[in-house]
Parts: structure tokens; C-alpha cells; sequence
């Protein structure tokens, strides 16, 4: 009986493995005994397979070399099993090459091979999904180091079976579709003939897995239920170190591409955040311009980028991020390696994916940030066409003038400091007035802009002086430099005649244009509410030649294009816009506005905005407003407009309302205004909203205020998730019901969410805003709704300290007391020793938390500082803007009697006036005059005088009051 054949002596020849070894059962290779011990040539055994499926030993026998073994027809033809054996330097080895096989003499291995099916009905057993190829059977040989396997098929699933030591380390079973691609894969790897599955076959193969190359050795015999595997793997430790051709791969170029769009994108973002990170001056952002980007769309071209650039990053990270945590939870404990690298590269993927996110938000913080490029490439001055700039058929834009040299007559230009004036505002610099040298006059104004009309061609000079007040009190004036001079060269003669239908002839003379070039003439029609579709909505060539006369009358306002044609000009462009309104046409402009009042939600303030007209016109002399059933009449004076336009008015019902205001210049034009409005019926809330922390612990520091529905949080940690909870919002009249809540993230009016509950990502450190959307339903009538908006205000800040200034004062006209409260206020790890209060005008005080007051005696625009010392003597500073108005003005006589004798003494007195009153002139109606505050007075005739007091202020107004007195002869 010959040694039983043990799987584990499968010699693994490294060296000739790419050398096939078959045998099939009808001929038997002829094996020699090797020479010596480096001979390598597997041990071939034979078993005969019986219809029991039992395996009998049969001797085997040593041929010649060259004779073949005919098997006689009334023999059961053996199955030939090929064993591998190690070649060792023994002698017993080098003498007996060749040794019969048995079949594998475990009690286990032979009470499952000698099963009949009838004896035992085969056992469902549980299939191991995690071995779907040969790949997967060497991974795990070599990380458990088992010896070898063996793989058999069974009646209803396959079986693998891990050996080490000839002892079963493990059993797995798979599914005949996973064993078929087995066995399909290692045939081709070692080199078995694929078709002959009735012959016992053995050979060597080499196959990379995970990053290792590994030798293998295998076996095929036939079975009953298909082919029996014995398979050993051993590492290749001969391919270490050496240099490996790779073939290039799709997936590689794949890969190699995205690695490309990675990086380019990570390197064009830096770039683009290094610029909006940095960005202040115009000079900053000349790369963009240099591109033929308008500075005005360099911030929208700014986050179009930025938002296509890191939507890409978090679309590759997040899809990265998806497939390595997909790798992972798949990839069973029992592969560790993989199971580990798949973990840590999920982890490097999470903070990836975490750090674009973040960088995201900030960097889109900042873009919102960005100045107005095209209000800094303005620099301090402004110059308009004021022509174009009053009328509604062009946008500030196209009226802004690049260059003021050779310009045509008539001129009209608009000059405007606000950018001068809000860069000294930045600075604590109030400017109080501005001088213009134009030249040929000079003009002050209280505002920042003026219109000049200019009156003939001609070089103008132009100086602007700015005055402001120091905190000493006196006077300091700054001369503007860098104001560009008008050039005035060419100019076009312009004809009006008024025809009897209030229409208007007009000819045109541009002879002083020929120097220049050929003339055409273009009309663009303006938008009027009797003509909303202009016949040209585009400039229109209507001529040419240097006189043109216009075959029509006109009756509203027109606009003539003027274009200079030379011999070097492509495309006509218009290079002057004369702008013609027919008498009983305005030119002013407006812009009307109103505020709701918070306690009030009735009460509505209207205002005109922005009201402007043609400095020749002057200014707009009165406002008559009509709101529901009631008039309102508001004269404005010359150096008093400011309060003019506003009118207050209290509604009596709900609902679509209409306002109507006529507006009047000092040369008697008139322009109509009518402005369409709702207003909806609030609701007063006695449960607000229910704030919490990502722990459902509700948020204490919440400042509510109700009238405003506003909420204010600050000071808290980042990151974190708010739990806005409204289920317990109840309005106060109880007939109507909470129905539905959306909430609106920015109030851009994108509806982010909609229900009862929010959870409210706060990420990045930036004030946010978050808009909770109410409908509220009426209980007996579902068509009747009430919407309300309430606005979350979040500020995320990291402070040591925590300065919280209150202000609280009566009214907002000098003189007042102020009192001031900085109780709130805290330092974290540390407490205030010290509040010290700036007011703003010069007094500097340590007082408590809680100061009582502090009277300002002037009207102005005052920055009050709040510093505060802690223990460690660390100082903390904040501070706050307040604004006091002038006192109203107003002038009011009192006399002692309105009915007094001839002779006898009157009392006048001016102390129901109010305002700084600088000069006082009273007209006591029969040819006596006084300049005293309060001065008194005889008649010596009788009749009726109309005593006048007229009042100069210190801003250069004036108001009069008029009182009649009788004056009687006494009997």
C-alpha cells in the first residue's frame, strides 16, 4: 500500500512555471527520476475512479520512455491524479520518483467522499458572498497562511476547504455560477486545457492580486458533481525590487485626467480666493478687467467661478467620498488590509469634503463683501449727463461720462462727491458744506452734488473746497484734487418754436461739427404712459448733413442722437444726445418709498426719494399727497427739503390702497405720481418660536422682539445646528391657527424648507439670516389667511468679550439726555472693573454698568465708545452711532393784548418759537419795526394792524407768524 497523497507537498516551481503539465487519462507522461536536487519536476499519481464514486489505489507502474499503457476495453479507465511534490536532497526521494496516490485518508475526507445520495439527502449550507473569485481564495490563503485548499463541488453548493497542517482551518461554501468563474480563471492561469473536464490535469501559473504576485500550483480532477480543485499559492518574492511594465489602462487615463481637473481646479480656486481674500483697491481686480470683464459684473463673474469651481470639488470629493465608504462597509473584517485602507482614505475623503464645504461659505462670505469696482474706478467725483441722467429711458450707466474733454454744447452735467463724502464719513469727518469754482461762478452747497448748466463753450477749471467742523469747534476746509477739467470745443444750435397745439417745431445747426466729420441724426422715441411702445425702441437714423429740420411736431419728450462720421469710423455710435421736453413736461424724477410703523399697523410714512430736477428748474417747490379720503399739502423751502416730502397718514381699512402725490417745481411744472400698495392685516404672537441647541437644550440668550418679529442670537459656538421649533407659535386672536411654515435661508426668497421643525446648519462664523414664513388660517374660513414674516438673526462670533451698549433717550431732536446701559456686557474668564463712555462730543467719563445720562446740547451725528477693563487689565472697545436732529422749526407770536386803547402798551413775545434763531424782525403794521426778541409796542391811532415776526435760523431759513391787532379810541 503506498503513502497517501497529501495535497500540501504540491511543489510550487517558481523558476519553470510558465510550463504546462497536463495529463489526461488516456496517456501518462513518462517521469524521470531527477538527476539531482535541482531538478524540479512534479510527481505524477494515478487513482482509479470508481462508479461508487469511491477512490481504489491502484500501483502505479514505471514506464520507458517512449512506450505508452493500453488500457483494455473490460477496464474501467483510471482517473489520473498528477501530485507535486517538493523535490528534497534525499536519496530515498532520488530513487522512488514515482509514487502512487491514495486518496486523502482523513476520517472526514473519506466519510464525505464514500456518501451515496441515497444515504444522505445533501445539507444547505450557508453561502459566504465575500468569495467571488480566485482572487479572493489567495487573499485569504495568504493572509491566514493556510497550506493549501480544496476546492469540491457538492450536490447543492460548493465547498472550500482551508488546510494547514492536513488539519481543516476553515470551511466556506459558494454558488456553482462562483465556482464555474473559479475554475474558468485558474485553468487559464495554469495553463489547463479548458474543455477536457474528464481528465485529471495539473500545471503552474503566476497571478497578480492586490499589489502581490503570486506562484500557484493546481490540480483538476473529475467528480461526480464537476471538478475537484487542490490549489497552493506562494508569494513571488522574486518580482520585489524589480522594474514592471504596466500597461496603460482606460480607467488609468480616466484617473489620470480627473487627477488634472483636480488640481487645475484646487490651483484656479486658490487664485480666485487669494483675490476675493485680498481684494480692496481697483488695482486688485485689474486681472478680471484685463479680460474684458465690466467692473461691474466682476463680483457676479467673481462668484459664478467660485461657484462652478467648488461645486465641481465637492461633486469629486463627495462622489469619492460615497465609493471609499462603499469599499469599506462591504469589504469583510477578515480582509484587514483592505478594510483599513479603505478606511483611512474614507477619512482623508470626509475632512476633503469637509474643507471645500467650509471654504466655500467663507470665500462666499467674502465675495458678498466686495466694494463696488466700479464705484472705486470712479474714484471720489462723479460727472453725469444730466440730460440723460433725469430721464427714465437711461440708467446712471450709460448717463456717467468716461472722459470731459471735447465735449459738444449744450452741456448740462451733474457733479456728485457721495463716494468723497462716504470715505470721510468712514473716517469720523462730518462734512458740513462744499464750495464750487466752476469758473465763471461759484456755489455752495449742503450736499455732495450739484447740476451745472454751462453756458457757452469753452475750458473750464473746476475747484471743489469741502468744510467740516474739528471737535475744537472750528472750521477745516480740504481742497479736492484730481477734479477733471471741462472741455468744451463744438456745439449744435438748437431751435424751438411752440406751435398753438402746445407742440414744438424744432431745427437743429451742427456746422460747427465739420472740422469733425460727417453728421448723421438718429430719434429714440421715449417710453410715455401714452406711448409704452416707443415706434423706435432702438436709435433710429432718420438724416444726415449738418442742418437737419425734423418733418414733425412734437408733444412729448425725445431724445436726437447725434453721430460724428470720419474716414477712420467703422460703426456710427452715438457721440451726443440732445434731449428735448416739451413745455407742460416735467423733468423731475423720483423715487417714492414708505415705512411701516411696528406699532402701529396702520400707520404708514410716505416719502419721496431721491426728488431731483434740472438746476435751471431750481427745486421742487410742494408735494400734495392723496391717500384714501384725505389731502395733504407740504411746501418746501429752499434750504429745507429734507422734511418736505414726508407725510404720515393712519388707514382705515386693510387691503390694495392707492397713493397719489403731485409734485411742483419753482417754475409752476407738475409731474403725477401714483404708487399701489397692500396692506395686510398683522397678527400678534403670545408664543414665539422655540429655539434650541443641537442637543434640544433651549437657547436662554434670545432677544425677541415682538413688535419687529425679530430674533437676535450672538456669542455662540461654531459649528452647530439650531432646533427652530414652531409648533407652539399661537397668535393672540385665538380664531385664527398656524397652517403651514416655510423657512427662507438669506431672505432671498428661495424657500429652503417647509414645516413646523427646522434644523438650522450654522457652519462658518458669519451673520446669518433665517426667515420663518407663517400662514395662518382662519378656523371658520379657510380663505381667509394671514401671512407673517419673523426674521432669525444669528451672529457667530469668537471674542474674549462680549460689549453689549444700550441706548435709550426720549426723542430724537437736540437738545436730549441719553442714557446708556452696559450691564450685558461680559469677559469671558474675567470680570469688568471699569465701563469708561466716549459720547462722542469731546467728554470722555468712567461711569457705572447702567449710566443715568448724558445731555448733548447740539444736533449731529455723534460715535459714542463703550471701553471696558477687566482684573487682568485687558481693555475691550465697541461702539455705536447716534444721530440727533435739529429741533423743528417754527416761529409763533404771543402778545399781552389783541385789543388795547390808543397809547397803550403792548407786550410781544417770540418764546413759543422753536429752532436757533439767529435774527429776529418784527413789523408792527403802521411803520414801526424791531429787531428784539421780545419787544413791546404803542399805537397812538386807531384801526387794525397786522403785526408780522419774521425769523432767520442758522441753516439760512425763514419763517414768519402774523397776529391782528385792534386798537380803539378810549371814551
Amino acid at each position: 500500500m503506498s503513502a497517501p497523497f497529501d495535497p500540501s507537498k504540491l511543489n510550487l516551481d517558481i523558476n519553470s512555471s510558465d510550463t504546462p503539465n497536463n495529463t489526461t487519462a488516456k496517456e501518462a507522461p513518462s517521469v524521470k527520476a531527477p538527476e539531482d536536487n535541482k531538478s524540479s519536476e512534479d510527481i505524477l499519481n494515478t487513482v482509479e475512479v470508481k462508479p461508487e464514486n469511491k477512490i481504489a489505489t491502484k500501483q502505479p507502474v514505471e514506464e520507458k520512455e517512449g512506450e505508452n499503457k493500453n488500457v483494455t476495453k473490460n477496464e474501467t479507465p483510471p482517473t489520473p491524479i498528477e501530485e507535486i511534490t517538493e523535490i528534497k536532497a534525499n536519496t530515498e526521494m532520488q530513487q522512488n520518483p514515482v509514487k502512487a496516490i491514495e486518496e486523502d485518508t482523513s476520517e472526514d475526507s473519506a466519510d464525505t467522499d464514500n456518501l451515496i445520495p441515497e444515504e444522505k439527502a445533501p445539507e444547505k449550507k450557508l453561502i459566504d458572498i465575500n468569495i467571488a473569485s480566485l482572487d479572493n481564495i489567495i487573499t485569504l490563503i495568504d493572509e491566514k497562511s493556510y497550506d493549501y485548499v480544496i476546492v469540491e463541488p457538492e450536490d447543492a453548493q460548493v465547498k472550500i476547504t482551508f488546510k494547514q497542517d492536513n488539519i481543516d482551518r476553515d470551511v466556506r461554501y459558494i454558488k456553482f455560477p462562483v465556482y464555474t468563474s473559479i475554475l474558468f480563471k485558474l485553468k487559464q492561469t495554469a495553463k489547463l486545457i479548458l474543455e477536457d473536464t474528464g481528465s485529471t490535469q495539473e500545471g503552474q501559473g503566476s497571478l497578480k492580486v492586490w499589489a502581490k504576485t503570486f506562484k500557484l500550483a493546481a490540480k483538476t480532477a473529475p467528480g461526480q458533481n464537476g471538478e475537484k480543485i487542490w490549489l497552493k499559492v506562494k508569494e513571488d518574492m522574486s518580482v520585489k525590487g524589480k522594474k514592471q511594465v504596466k500597461k496603460t489602462s482606460l480607467w488609468m487615463i480616466f484617473g489620470f485626467l480627473w487627477a488634472i481637473l483636480f488640481i487645475s481646479l484646487v490651483l484656479w480656486g486658490a487664485f480666485i480666493a487669494f483675490i476675493v481674500l485680498n481684494a480692496k483697491t481697483i488695482e486688485d481686480v485689474k486681472f478680471f478687467a484685463s479680460l474684458g470683464i465690466n467692473l461691474n459684473d466682476i463680483n457676479t463673474f467673481i462668484s459664478q467661478v467660485v461657484t462652478l469651481i467648488f461645486s465641481i470639488l465637492l461633486f469629486i470629493s463627495t462622489a469619492a467620498l460615497s465609493w471609499g465608504l462603499f469599499k469599506f462597509l462591504l469589504t469583510k473584517k477578515v480582509y484587514k488590509r483592505k478594510k483599513v485602507t479603505y478606511g483611512l482614505l474614507s477619512g482623508v475623503l470626509l475632512l476633503l469634503t469637509f474643507w471645500v464645504w467650509s471654504a466655500w461659505m467663507v470665500i462666499d462670505g467674502k465675495i458678498k463683501n466686495l466694494p463696488n469696482w466700479q464705484e472705486q474706478a470712479y474714484g471720489d467725483l462723479k460727472i453725469f449727463d444730466n440730460d440723460l441722467l433725469i430721464s427714465q429711458n437711461f440708467d446712471e450707466n450709460q448717463a456717467l461720462l468716461t472722459q470731459t474733454e471735447n465735449l459738444i454744447w449744450p452741456v448740462s452735467l451733474k457733479f456728485d462727491l457721495t463716494n468723497f463724502q462716504t470715505n470721510q464719513g468712514k473716517k469720523g469727518l462730518n462734512i458740513t458744506k462744499y464750495i464750487w469754482d466752476f469758473g465763471d461762478e461759484t456755489v455752495e452747497t449742503f450736499s455732495p452734488n450739484i447740476t451745472k448748466v454751462f453756458s457757452d463753450k469753452g475750458n473750464y477749471e473746476i475747484s471743489v473746497t469741502s468744510i467740516w467742523t474739528d471737535i475744537e469747534g472750528e472750521e477745516v476746509q480740504q481742497v479736492l484734487s484730481n477734479i477733471p477739467a471741462i472741455s468744451i470745443s463744438h456745439s449744435v444750435s438748437v431751435q424751438e418754436t411752440l406751435t398753438s397745439n402746445w407742440g414744438k417745431k424744432l431745427s437743429f445747426d451742427a456746422n460747427d461739427l465739420k472740422s469733425l466729420g460727417k453728421v448723421e441724426w438718429y430719434f429714440l422715441q421715449a417710453e410715455t404712459e401714452s406711448n409704452p411702445n416707443p415706434t423706435y425702441p432702438e436709435w433710429t437714423r432718420i438724416d444726415d448733413g449738418y442742418d437737419f429740420v425734423p418733418g414733425k411736431i412734437f408733444f412729448e419728450e425725445i431724445f436726437v442722437g447725434l453721430a460724428i462720421i470720419n474716414g477712420s469710423t467703422v460703426d456710427a455710435k452715438i457721440d451726443k444726445v440732445i434731449v428735448i421736453s416739451p413745455d407742460g413736461v416735467s423733468d423731475i424724477s423720483w423715487e417714492i418709498s414708505y415705512e411701516q410703523s411696528i406699532d402701529e399697523e396702520l400707520l404708514f410714512t410716505f416719502t419721496v426719494d431721491n426728488p431731483a430736477t434740472w438746476f435751471a428748474n431750481g427745486f421742487i417747490e410742494s408735494y400734495e399727497w392723496k391717500i384714501e379720503n384725505k389731502t395733504y399739502g407740504k411746501t418746501a423751502e429752499l434750504w429745507n427739503t429734507d422734511t418736505a416730502p414726508i407725510v404720515e397718514h393712519q388707514f382705515e381699512n386693510y387691503g390694495e390702497q392707492e397713493i397719489e402725490v403731485l409734485l411742483t417745481d419753482s417754475l409752476g411744472k407738475t409731474q403725477a405720481l401714483k404708487k399701489t400698495i397692500v396692506i395686510q392685516k398683522q397678527v400678534e404672537l403670545v408664543s414665539p418660536l422655540v429655539i434650541s441647541d443641537n442637543n434640544w437644550n433651549e437657547i436662554e440668550d434670545v432677544r425677541y422682539e415682538s413688535k419687529a418679529h425679530e430674533y437676535y442670537l450672538d456669542g455662540l459656538g461654531i459649528p452647530t445646528v439650531l432646533q427652530i421649533d414652531a409648533r407652539y407659535v399661537r397668535p393672540k386672536n385665538n380664531i385664527y391657527s398656524l397652517r403651514e411654515v416655510s423657512w427662507d435661508i438669506w431672505d432671498d426668497w428661495d424657500i429652503d424648507s417647509t414645516g413646523k421643525n427646522y434644523n438650522f446648519e450654522v457652519p462658518t462664523e458669519w451673520n446669518h439670516i433665517l426667515v420663518a414664513n407663517y400662514v395662518f388660517e382662519h378656523r371658520k374660513d379657510n380663505e381667509n389667511i394671514i401671512q407673517l414674516k419673523e426674521y432669525i438673526f444669528v451672529e457667530w462670533i469668537k471674542k474674549e468679550a462680549i460689549l453689549d451698549l444700550q441706548l435709550e433717550y426720549d426723542s430724537n431732536y437736540a437738545p436730549v439726555t441719553v442714557r446708556f446701559d452696559a450691564s450685558k456686557s461680559f469677559i469671558k474668564n474675567d470680570d469688568i472693573i471699569k465701563f469708561i463712555y466716549d459720547y462722542g462730543d469731546g467728554v470722555s467719563e468712567e461711569r457705572d454698568s447702567i449710566n443715568q445720562g448724558h445731555k448733548y446740547v447740539e444736533a449731529g451725528d455723534y460715535t459714542v465708545s463703550l471701553t471696558v477693563i477687566g482684573k487682568t487689565w485687558k481693555t475691550y472697545s465697541m461702539s455705536k452711532k447716534l444721530i440727533l436732529l435739529p429741533a423743528p422749526q417754527e416761529v409763533q407770536i404771543s402778545t399781552s393784548l389783541k385789543k388795547a386803547p390808543i397809547g397803550q402798551w403792548i407786550d410781544f413775545s417770540s418764546a413759543g418759537s422753536a429752532g436757533q434763531i439767529v435774527e429776529y424782525f418784527w413789523d408792527f403794521g403802521d411803520g414801526n419795526i424791531s429787531t428784539d426778541a421780545n419787544p413791546s409796542h404803542s399805537y397812538d391811532k386807531t384801526g387794525n394792524f397786522t403785526v408780522t415776526l419774521r425769523a432767520d435760523f442758522a441753516n439760512k431759513n425763514s419763517i414768519s407768524d402774523e397776529v391782528e391787532i385792534e386798537i380803539f379810541e378810549e371814551k
